[in-house]
């Protein structure tokens, strides 16, 4: 047995699955990317499992043995999850389809995931020649119908090759542009969650084009006329600043790690400012994408924030725009943070001096909303002997733009500040 193969299945989570399986007297196969991780030497997190007739009650006794949560994925098809707690490590069980495992494999995206290793004998199955394209590092369609079975497959094609630098095949290549057009019927959160993973890898200027070129994008934007060469290029400026920060100066290291937050489970900001540069250069309008991919509220709003950052004229440092005209300024693009300086960078509308200014008032002074105050709410109500209610939310956000104008630097100055507003403010705080 090859080694690499060998060190998964002696791995204690498949050797416990295999066990249960041959106790239990029923077929029982890993199956797709944990197999294709391991011939790769690769780490994988997710396990895949088919069971054979028999074997349904295989998901609940992996979750007993092991202490972990069962989840019901699909209790009409049978499909199941297992969470290994405080792991972030899952195993998927599905039954076989087709009668054989032959046929299970047979009806699966591409080959190099069409391989199973028996959790009986422990041999390889491969009866599509996965491993072989594994070796020459191609992707290639299981079958000629792979794409009309399900479309989203297009997308993950190239997901796939930018992930592990692989070339599509030129069979495979040759089926996308005819079946591009039925991504338009694919739900948005599939398309979304496909196309925000290759995003977010460090090199995916030369998949996006190649899809734009076949179609693919368009298709799923319902961009007829997409231009490629100019929507690659826009992304490539941004991808090339999100890898190389040196332009904010001291802020790099801070604004890197703001780009690898998630605005939503999937969603990095790091990916979210590479589609709004696509965007861009594509003319497709940010609430068409939003829309179409189905995304969430938080990032909608950045999506929007991204994609007009390059229409505003942004303050120079010579213009010696005050703390509380800086303060105001991105009050009112929230919650967008140094990301909203790379697009109007990466185009020359933002000279690197004004960027880093910029970048060195949002990371070391700037306060966003529900940020860290020197008063928590509950001390403001005693303070001003407020009740819950609109008034204390004011108090906070006067307080927030007092910090970040640098106005209140301890406790005690914010508590004689809303005291004073408190008693010279039109309108008191009551």
């Amino acid at each position: 047995m090859d080694h690499r193969l060998l060190s998964f299945i002696s791995a204690p989570l498949p050797s416990l699955i295999a066990s249960l399986a041959r106790h239990g007297g029923f077929g029982a196969w890993f199956v797709g990317g944990c197999v294709r991780d391991a011939l790769l030497a690769r780490p994988s997190n997710d396990i895949d499992i088919v069971v054979g007739p028999g074997g349904e009650d295989l998901p609940r006794a992996v979750a007993a043995r092991i202490g972990g949560s069962f989840f019901p994925l699909d209790e009409e098809r049978g499909h199941a999850r297992v969470v290994l707690k405080g792991e972030g490590a899952s195993c998927d069980f599905a039954p076989l389809q087709g009668g054989t495992i032959a046929a299970d494999l047979a009806l699966r995206d591409f080959t190099i995931n069409a391989l199973a290793v028996s959790c009986g004998s422990g041999d390889l199955l491969d009866p599509l020649g996965g491993a072989a394209d594994l070796a020459q590092r191609v992707i290639r369609a299981c079958s000629a119908g792979a794409f009309a079975a399900d479309p989203l497959r297009i997308v993950r094609a190239y997901r796939f090759a930018a992930h592990l630098d692989f070339e599509i095949h030129a069979a495979t290549l040759a089926l996308i542009p005819d079946h591009a057009p039925l991504l338009a019927t694919v739900a948005g959160e599939r398309i979304r969650d496909e196309l925000f993973r290759m995003l977010d890898l460090p090199h995916a200027v030369p998949y996006v084009l190649k899809m734009s070129c076949a179609g693919v994008t368009g298709a799923i934007f319902g961009a007829d006329d997409l231009p490629a060469d100019t929507a690659a290029g826009a992304l490539d400026q941004v991808e090339s600043l999100c890898r190389d920060l040196s332009a904010f100066g001291t802020e790099a290291e801070p604004v890197r790690a703001r780009l690898r937050q998630e605005v939503q489970p999937g969603i990095t900001i790091r990916a979210l400012a590479k589609l709004a540069a696509f965007l861009n250069g594509a003319g497709i309008p940010a609430g068409i994408a939003s829309q179409r991919l189905m995304l969430g509220k938080a990032a909608t709003r950045l999506l929007e924030l991204l994609c007009s950052s390059v229409r505003l004229t942004w303050p120079a440092p010579a213009a010696a725009p005050d703390s509380h005209a800086l303060f105001t300024l991105f009050r009112h693009r929230e919650p967008a943070g140094c990301e909203q300086l790379i697009l109007p960078l990466a185009e020359g509308i933002l000279p690197e001096d004004r960027c880093r200014h910029l970048a060195a008032y949002l990371t070391r002074h700037h306060i966003p909303r529900g940020g860290r105050l020197l008063l928590t709410g509950d001390d403001i109500m005693i303070l001003l002997g407020l009740p819950p209610g609109r008034q204390v939310g004011k108090a906070i956000e006067l307080l927030r733009a007092a910090q970040s104008t640098g106005e209140v630097r301890t406790r005690a100055e914010a508590q004689r500040y809303l005291a004073k507003k408190q008693l010279t403010t039109p309108e008191p705080l009551r």
